[in-house]
């Protein structure tokens, strides 16, 4: 659609990446989460994970518990901006 324009050049300043994360109840004890941490760290860094993420059109990349929290930040900030940006009004 070439007469269509991308929402960055409409003047929207979107980042719309794809990401995976697990999630664990609140409160679940720090070494609790370290040992999945990296037992999850430890499977997408296998051959079989790469190969799955690649059919999926995604790139594997492992972060820290940190990382991982401030990118989940961002997200819930930048959407909350787009829904914003897009006048949608909350429902139910």
């Amino acid at each position: 659609m070439p007469d269509v324009q991308t929402l960055k050049e409409g003047g929207i300043d979107v980042d719309l990446p794809s990401w995976w994360a697990f999630w664990a109840p609140a409160g679940t004890a720090p070494p609790i989460l370290d040992q999945l941490h990296a037992a999850f760290t430890a499977v997408v860094k296998t051959e079989d994970a790469k190969k799955f993420f690649n059919s999926i059109t995604n790139e594997p990349w492992p972060t820290t518990r940190v990382e991982a929290h401030q990118a989940y930040l961002k997200e819930y900030k930048n959407w909350g901006d787009y829904v914003r940006i897009a006048n949608i009004e909350p429902q139910g």
